[in-house]
């Protein structure tokens, strides 16, 4: 009874986002499947082949149908994950005056009926794949991901001191990477075991039941002054918007305000380019090296267990052992990133891809030290406004790098498939200048510079 007494977001958070990579993961697949067979009038037995199999046949094959494929991803992804943004930059600011579960409770009920309309419409074998997109209307009206993870980042912000802050943000993003790893170790068996349906038919069912466990189990963070029955329409209110940015953009001692918008920039950055790279490397490591879907989920397992080992441990040996401020630690995460994208971007064989997420240890950390930082700024109040605006821009811009990483991969798919790596690792790059920029903001500050020290006595003692 103590564990539910004390419960708060972490276990409805590890059960969405095991739903959400283990159908997101089969995505593409899916679309390559329906849009060979479907779109294009292949034959069926050779279409249920790709991914599957390696022959220079299939291989062929897939070279024509990825294009078409890739359009309809890039399509779903606006669709599913971009238009829901709108909803989550009015209901960040929302959140802060009438409470964080509310929209917790209305993005997760979203997506549970989206992911169960969805594997509805999988049962219809020769429905065009793009009918698919009418199972993003629930998700678009509740907010769907991006709303979640705002009232989310929200609330463990109002839960956390100063002391724990840091663990807590390091800690959702390792629970995010666990539930990548599980959703990517499941989808590929639970696939061959039983059909597409099927598979997104009991993701839904592990967001309802994070639904049921947010509703019954996980109190209110924020101290209501109004109750806000009647007030949901209040969630589409424009002078929201205008709080947001006026947050942002607020006068604030010393360097705060520009080292606010910098780390707005430097995380919007960094969603651009992960999300880009992301959604064309599971095509690249099928033309490049002949690569599965279960070899690639096995590899993506190895690489989250890789990157949550090293977000684990590089916070508790950097920040809480040696008190490396977190601009710096996500400085180091970021080299860490360009590292292993120009490794992918020369890779000739499989050596390549493995050294490259072996040199990526740290590139999971940037984000959660960047959002401690913020909110070390931020008075509790503003949070919700601040993570909507940071999470809102965050998936805005992901449509633009889908766009272009696609366009960029479809265009050298023939010619060197990995081009996009070499992209990847110069924005990285932009994204290194910005953080030292607020490195040197923070040095020059004269209530900030102390802390670029390192306590020369405890790490003596630490080392004996």
């Amino acid at each position: 009874m103590l564990f539910f007494k004390q419960a708060t977001i972490e276990l409805p958070l590890l059960l969405v986002y095991t739903a959400f990579t283990l159908t997101g993961s089969l995505f593409i697949n899916l679309f390559i499947y329906r849009t060979c067979y479907v779109t294009l009038g292949y034959n069926e037995s050779q279409c249920i082949l790709l991914g599957q199999e390696t022959s220079d046949e299939l291989q062929e094959l897939e070279r024509i149908v990825q294009p078409a494929a890739n359009l309809l991803t890039l399509v779903f992804q606006i669709f599913f994950n971009v238009l829901p943004i709108f909803v989550c930059i009015f209901a960040g600011p929302w959140s802060d005056k009438y409470g964080r579960l509310p929209l917790q409770l209305m993005s997760l009920i979203g997506l549970t009926l989206s992911l169960a309309l969805l594997s509805l419409l999988l049962c219809f074998k020769n429905l065009s794949p793009w009918m698919f997109l009418l199972a993003s209307i629930p998700a678009i009206l509740t907010g769907s991901v991006p709303t979640y993870f705002t009232a989310v980042l929200s609330y463990l912000n109002d839960i956390s001191s100063d002391d724990t802050r840091t663990v807590r943000m390091v800690i959702f993003e390792a629970l995010i990477i666990c539930g990548t790893l599980i959703g990517s170790l499941s989808s590929a068996p639970l696939l061959y075991a039983t059909n597409y349906e099927l598979v997104f038919f009991i993701g839904s069912c592990l967001v309802a039941l994070g639904t049921l466990y947010t509703m019954f189990f996980v109190k209110e963070s924020v101290s209501i002054k109004e109750k806000y029955e009647g007030k949901i329409l209040d969630v589409i209110n424009c002078s929201y918007v205008v709080d947001m940015f006026k947050v942002v953009f607020k006068k604030r001692e010393d360097w705060n305000r520009l080292i606010i918008i910098i780390i707005f920039l430097a995380i919007t950055i960094i969603d651009f380019t992960s999300t880009g790279s992301n959604i064309v490397r599971f095509q690249f490591l099928r033309e490049q090296f002949s690569w599965t879907l279960p070899k690639f989920n096995w590899f993506n397992c190895v690489s989250h267990v890789i990157t949550i080992s090293g977000t684990i441990v590089g916070t508790a040996i950097l920040n809480k052992l040696f008190k490396v401020q977190e601009t710096v630690i996500a400085l180091i995460g970021l080299f860490s990133s360009v590292a292993y994208c120009f490794l992918w971007g020369v890779a000739t064989n499989d050596y390549y891809i493995y050294v490259g997420i072996a040199v990526a240890v740290l590139s999971e950390i940037s984000r959660p030290m960047l959002r401690t930082r913020v909110a070390q700024i931020v008075p509790a109040e503003e949070m919700g406004k601040i993570f909507a605006l940071i999470i809102g821009v965050g998936g805005s811009v992901s449509v633009g790098s889908t766009y272009l990483f696609t366009k960029i991969y479809n265009a050298t798919i023939q010619i060197h498939p990995g081009s996009y790596n070499f992209l990847a690792g110069l924005i990285y790059c932009f994204a290194i200048f910005l953080v030292g920029v607020i490195i040197t903001f923070e040095i020059c500050s004269p209530n900030k510079s102390g802390k670029y020290q390192v306590n020369t006595k405890n790490v003596i003692q630490s080392s004996l």
